[in-house]
């Protein structure tokens, strides 16, 4: 019985090497695969299901740092090193699209602008009007509203936005609600339209201190990589017509360090205003998530006090943001551009 003991102690011992061996082998594994999805390829393959890896950047930032400790603590320094090289790859394209917006610049117009995708599955619609209530934006811009005017939440609105636009007959499932009026430059959907025109909703706002024209968007999923890039093509020559200034606020399905999206601020000569973290997904693995939600502006538009609110059962956070215009950027309502049509003023409700 005692004899035994030693034998015991030996297969214990032999087992937990064993183990580590294989932990380390895994850990090696995972580290050669993620140094491969990093390396900035990804983003203008055509491949389905390559082209997605580009917008995973965070995730891969969590697994490389989970990486990273696991090499200490095996004492695999060269683990680490990889893990740590790896970070810092991802670092580099993350990073400079999460900082803050610019404060206001002094004597600028302003106006709060709430934009969400509620997600046609919202399985509480109370939230969302219990969401515009509390945080009483300026202009609301609502993605996925395929019930158009018979969406369940707008009777539990409060009356702070007098006039609403959505799309009508183009089905694009695109709706702003706003405190001041409207004029329709333009609606567009692959519904109605030539395949690679992505759900577009644009309008020229009336502020009292002078207009500017706001576009609502939404781009397909990456999965079809050169269906989304021809909707976006399409879209940045769309916003190259608009009267200036104009604001973009859109779900396009991409991340703010995407190829996609570069060439999208490229190509439109809009910017990214609102840098924020993942919006997508809404649940407990939103730390891992994209921000697949932006807010773009052409030149004089800034915005500041960005935050992504809590959730109100959509798979998506929204955002919040406080939208400056500089005096020199503001301008009287000019003619509609590509799409645009005969303007028409949208009549209270």
């Amino acid at each position: 019985m005692l004899g035994g003991l030693p034998v015991a102690a030996m297969l214990w011992a032999a087992m937990k090497l064993s183990m580590r061996h294989v932990l380390i082998a895994c850990l090696w594994l995972v580290a050669i695969v993620l140094s491969a999805v990093s390396l900035p390829l990804w983003g203008e393959s055509t491949v389905p299901n390559l082209a997605p890896l580009e917008h995973l950047r965070i995730g891969y930032l969590w697994v490389a740092i989970g990486i990273a400790i696991s090499g200490l603590f095996l004492r695999q320094r060269l683990l680490s090193v990889v893990a740590t090289l790896i970070l810092v790859l991802n670092l580099w394209f993350v990073l400079p699209t999460l900082n803050e917006g610019a404060d206001h610049p002094p004597g600028s117009l302003h106006f709060s602008l709430l934009h969400a995708n509620i997600w046609y599955r919202n399985p509480t619609p109370d939230a969302i009007a219990a969401m515009l209530n509390q945080q009483k934006p300026d202009i609301a811009v609502m993605l996925e509203t395929f019930h158009k005017k018979n969406e369940p939440w707008l009777p539990a609105l409060e009356p702070r936005w007098p006039y609403l636009v959505d799309c009508g007959e183009e089905e694009c499932a695109n709706m702003i609600l706003s405190r001041w009026p409207m004029t329709v430059l333009g609606r567009k959907s692959s519904w109605h339209n030539t395949k690679g025109i992505p759900a577009t909703l644009a309008v020229r706002v009336h502020h009292p201190d002078g207009d500017f024209t706001l576009v609502a968007s939404h781009l397909v999923q990456p999965f079809d990589p050169v269906f989304q890039a021809l909707e976006a093509a399409w879209l940045a020559r769309y916003l190259s017509t608009l009267p200036p200034p104009v604001v973009l606020t859109a779900d396009l399905n991409s991340a703010p360090w995407s190829p996609l999206f570069r060439r999208l601020e490229r190509e439109s000569g809009l910017t990214q205003i609102a840098p924020t973290g993942p919006t997508w997904p809404s649940g407990p693995l939103n730390p891992f998530g994209i921000p697949i939600d932006h807010m773009l502006g052409s030149p004089g538009v800034s915005a500041a006090h960005v935050r992504r609110l809590p959730p109100f059962g959509s798979d998506h956070l929204a955002l919040l943001a406080e939208i400056a215009l500089t005096p020199q950027a503001v301008g009287p309502a000019k003619p509609a551009g590509e799409g645009g049509g005969t303007a028409a003023l949208v009549p209270t409700p």
